[in-house]
């Protein structure tokens, strides 16, 4: 099966990032959640996750959400 130009953009995208970011790209895949519930899945350090997922959100692979349940944290999910 033949990889679509954007997959393999993607691909070496994730090839190129640590092993922290390329795990929290993995989790948010499977759908929105928060840090604090990354922590919980992982076993790196909050401020490893917290630096993954910045990276992540600069270079445009993830999306940042605002809660507005409570406006001091967000949510990530992919794009």
């Amino acid at each position: 099966m033949m990889e679509t130009k954007q997959e393999t953009i993607l691909d070496l995208q994730l090839a190129t990032l640590a092993p922290c970011a390329q795990q929290v790209y993995l989790i948010l895949k499977e759908g929105t959640h928060k840090p604090a519930d990354l922590e919980k899945r992982m076993k790196y350090s909050s401020r490893s996750i917290r630096t993954a997922l910045k990276t992540l959100h600069k270079i445009q692979l993830i999306e940042k959400i605002c809660d507005f349940d409570d406006l001091r944290t967000y949510y990530y999910k992919t794009k």
